[in-house]
């Protein structure tokens, strides 16, 4: 009988405390990719504020925020109670903004090799990929999507700084370098031997030296043109 009246007291509470708003969402706390969420997010954000914690499923808050914003991954809810929301988004990090020659449409590369349309909620700067329309570049992942993000990745390795890529037709990736010279790489193969080339070169350009216009890494030895 204690315990009986001792529930039927603590629903009493809830309920009274539901009823003064005690338990309505009031904070939301947001992390994208482990960083604050960007203003962008904010209007999907404030619809949350002021629901009821406990009849705001988590299944609904992930359905409205991937319906803002589908270019989302993951989306993680838990809440704190009396009236915190807790979400936790993830998203893909492009590495490369990829332009289809000559009008075709725009894509995001990320490091994987995932191709994707450019998401209307980021605007960031990235590296440029000329792309040729004789070659078929898709959404998601594909042998020449995975070959061109080994060279933005290998690039990186090596900290080869580059401005574009732009693919020519011919099996060979033109890297225009941040240095100056334009680098061509044999598309399709291992590109650590001739990235690790290219790295040699461009550091040991000594100031008031002439400086390469080309290095064509196409082949067992590089050949500079000046």
């Amino acid at each position: 009988m204690f315990k009986l009246v001792s529930v039927v007291i603590l629903l009493a509470a809830a309920v009274g405390l539901g009823q003064r708003g005690y338990f309505k969402v009031r904070h939301i706390d947001c992390r994208l990719n482990h960083y604050p969420c960007p203003l962008q997010l904010e209007p999907v954000l404030l619809s949350f504020v002021g629901r009821n914690i406990f009849s705001l499923s988590s299944g609904s808050v992930s359905r409205q925020i991937m319906s803002f914003d589908p270019t989302l991954t993951e989306i993680k809810i838990s809440k704190r109670l009396p009236s915190r929301l807790l979400i936790d988004l993830g998203r893909r990090l492009p590495v490369a903004a990829i332009k289809v020659e000559p009008d075709g449409p725009r894509f995001y590369l990320d490091k994987t090799g995932f191709v994707y349309l450019p998401p209307t909620l980021v605007n960031q700067p990235l590296v440029e990929v000329i792309w040729p329309k004789e070659l078929s570049l898709v959404e998601g992942e594909s042998v020449l999507s995975l070959d061109l993000a080994r060279l933005v990745n290998t690039l990186a390795a090596y900290y080869v700084t580059f401005s574009q890529i732009i693919r020519q037709t011919d099996e060979t990736y033109l890297v225009k370098t941040v240095s100056g010279p334009e680098a061509l790489i044999l598309a399709g193969a291992d590109f650590a031997p001739a990235v690790a080339s290219l790295q040699f070169i461009l550091s040991n350009i000594k100031i008031g030296e002439p400086v390469p216009t080309k290095i064509d890494l196409r082949f067992d030895k590089p050949i500079l043109t000046y």
